[in-house]
């Protein structure tokens, strides 16, 4: 066995064992605990799906709405990474469900760029901003009369 198998060997017991682990709690009514196990399984291991998976199945058996909707944010944020975009928007819809206070929008767009990169990197860039140029007005002012004045300011008063 090289190296490199070993610590993916161990990250694979270490998530099943945070799993059975929960699994045991919850069993032994003790949902608590069983969340602090995940919850210290997933900062060791913050991007598995699994771990989250179940913190999230957990919280909502249990009551602990706030922690299940949190979970259902954080796994949207992993589905899109890994482009299982509709498990992403099943999690983002359970969120709100949980707490019809979230905004899914944001989400909603994450998604949706995730899925079309190539709208978001060819949109057309923004006009480049107009240059005022100040004009200066030379020569002999009597030759322009009151008449001409009022003229002008009544015409821009019509447009």
């Amino acid at each position: 066995m090289s190296n490199s198998e070993k610590p993916k060997k161990s990250l694979d017991e270490s998530v099943e064992a945070a799993l059975l682990d929960a699994d045991l709690f919850v069993k032994y009514k003790a949902p608590q605990r069983a969340i602090e196990r995940l919850q210290e399984a997933v900062a060791h291991y913050p991007r598995s799906i699994v771990l989250r998976e179940k913190l999230r199945e957990v919280a909502i058996s249990h009551e602990r709405e706030d922690e299940a909707a949190r979970q259902c944010l954080l796994l949207v944020n992993l589905y899109i990474s890994r482009e299982n975009f509709e498990a992403a928007h099943e999690r983002l819809l359970e969120a709100r469900h949980i707490d019809p206070r979230i905004n899914i929008a944001p989400g909603l767009e994450a998604i949706r760029r995730a899925r079309r990169p190539d709208l978001h990197h060819h949109a057309t860039p923004p006009p480049p901003a107009l240059i005022r140029r100040s004009a200066t007005f030379a020569g002999d002012l009597s030759t322009i009369s009151i008449f001409d004045a009022v003229q002008v300011i009544e015409n821009s008063r019509l447009t």
